[in-house]
C-alpha cells in the first residue's frame, strides 16, 4: 500500500502553511523527513511551496527517490505555475509528478530496477546520484511518452504546451545524462 498526500481544503492549507512557516528548523526538517516517505506529494509539495529556500538552506537529508533524481537536471529551469502560465517559459512545477508518473510507467521495470538501486541511499550520495542519474537520464530522454503525460490536464495545464515542455526536459536528461 502506497501513502500519498490527500487534497486539504483551502482554510486547513492556509493554517497549515502559516504553522510551517513559524516552525523551528528542527520541526520543519522532521516534517519534511515525513514528507519524504509519501509517494505521491502534490499537495504536500504546494504546502512546502514558499519554504523552499529555507528548506534548501537547511540541507535535510534527503533519501533518493525515482522523483527526485529525474526531476535534479530540471531544477534551473522550474517556474511556479502561476508564473508559467502568464509566460510559459521553463517547466512549471505543476508538471512534476505528471511528468515523473509519465516517465516511470514508459520506462516500467527498468525504472523499478533503478528505484531499487535506491534504497537506502541519500542524495547527498554523490556517486549513486551520479551513476543512477545519468542512466535514468539517458533513458528518460529517449522513452517513448504520450503526447500528453498523464495528469497534465488535471494539473491544470493547457494541452498544447505539453509538447515544449516535454522537449525541454529531454533535452535538460540528455546533457545531463552526458
Amino acid at each position: 500500500m502506497s501513502i500519498s498526500a490527500s487534497p486539504v481544503p483551502g482554510a486547513l492549507a492556509s493554517e497549515l502553511r502559516v504553522a510551517l512557516s513559524q516552525a523551528s528548523d528542527e520541526q520543519l526538517r522532521r516534517v519534511v523527513g515525513v514528507l519524504d516517505s509519501l509517494v505521491t506529494r502534490g499537495e504536500a509539495d504546494r504546502l512546502l511551496a514558499g519554504l523552499r529556500d529555507r528548506i534548501r538552506a537547511l540541507h535535510p537529508d534527503r533519501p533518493l527517490r525515482f522523483g527526485r533524481l529525474l526531476v535534479l537536471p530540471l531544477e534551473a529551469a522550474l517556474v511556479q505555475t502561476d508564473d508559467w502560465l502568464k509566460d510559459p517559459a521553463g517547466i512549471p512545477r505543476a508538471a512534476l509528478n505528471p511528468l515523473i508518473e509519465t516517465v516511470r510507467r514508459a520506462m516500467g521495470q527498468e525504472a523499478e530496477v533503478i528505484e531499487m538501486a535506491m534504497l537506502g541511499r541519500k542524495l547527498q550520495d554523490a556517486e549513486a546520484v551520479r551513476s543512477l542519474g545519468r542512466r535514468l537520464w539517458a533513458r528518460a530522454a529517449t522513452v517513448s511518452l504520450p503526447a500528453l503525460p498523464d495528469g497534465w490536464a488535471e494539473a491544470g495545464l493547457p494541452g498544447s504546451m505539453a509538447p515544449p515542455v516535454v522537449a525541454l526536459c529531454r533535452a535538460l536528461w540528455m546533457e545531463a545524462a552526458d
